[in-house]
């Protein structure tokens, strides 16, 4: 799925959608003890009947979960309520979350959640709504000690228990194994432990220009050392091809924006 433009994810979930006889078929056949899925929500009206678990499994923030794909928002339009409503958090959200969004980031949200997605006639909101609905467990790629109080208001939201399956990091006999890039060893090393500000968006999310150039200018005036690892943006074939002007210049030896790997 990260090697799909976010236009095209609605095309993906479609083809899911029409493998329906073939999965049935298949879980039949396997019989496992669990079946891990997101997006298709019909996962569990096949399980249920032969005593599968299904587990709805969300690589989604907790945070961002919690705010949006709960019971208590029935997103069914764009409308300016629903977008007025959105710009806070749902009843009885974490009293202590900073969260809360300004309207343009609704609007386009919004218009995301209340597409029809394919030929499955569910808008996104319904799609994962029913997902988390209908399973027998949640889990989600995060850690209780990040997102901690948003993983409860998810379990009592849904009514059921919410397993944690992340961060996914190496651990250290694994790095032993696998040491840093010597290239990045080398960089780091120039600097004092703790010092240098990393920022990974991962392999799914790709900004615009204007975002990614606001971004790294963001990071050059925090005057400290930093390395950032982004995807080139939208229409880029390189990072570097859309640093601002004489970016690299005004942060040679304190600064690296990289459109590759980091490992």
């Amino acid at each position: 799925m990260s090697d799909i433009p976010f236009s095209m994810v609605h095309l993906l979930i479609t083809a899911f959608h029409r493998l329906q006889n073939k999965i049935q078929s298949m879980l039949i056949n396997l019989n496992p003890n669990f079946v891990f899925y997101d997006f298709t929500y019909w996962i569990p009206s096949f399980t249920h009947p032969i005593g599968i678990k299904s587990i709805g499994h969300s690589i989604v923030s907790a945070a961002s979960f919690a705010y949006f794909i709960v019971p208590s928002r029935n997103i069914k339009n764009d409308d300016i309520e629903t977008k007025m409503k959105l710009m806070n958090p749902p009843p009885n959200f974490p009293p202590y979350s900073p969260l809360k969004l300004h309207f343009h980031e609704v609007h386009s949200i919004v218009a995301f959640m209340t597409r029809k997605i394919g030929d499955t006639n569910l808008f996104f909101f319904e799609l994962s709504n029913i997902s988390m609905k209908e399973c027998d467990l949640v889990a989600i790629r995060t850690c209780r000690e990040i997102e901690g109080p948003y993983c409860d208001y998810l379990e009592v939201q849904y009514g059921k228990p919410v397993l944690l399956t992340g961060p996914a990091l190496p651990d250290q006999q694994n790095i032993a194994i696998h040491p840093l890039e010597e290239k990045w060893a080398n960089w780091l090393g120039g600097f004092k432990p703790g010092s240098v500000l990393y920022c990974a968006f991962g392999s799914e999310w790709v900004l615009r220009k204007d975002q990614f150039q606001e971004l790294v200018l963001g990071f050059e005036l925090t005057g400290m050392p930093f390395l950032v690892a982004l995807k080139p943006p939208v229409g880029a074939a390189t990072v570097e091809e859309v640093l601002p002007t004489e970016f690299e210049e005004r942060v040679s030896g304190r600064g690296v924006v990289y459109g590759g790997w980091v490992q």
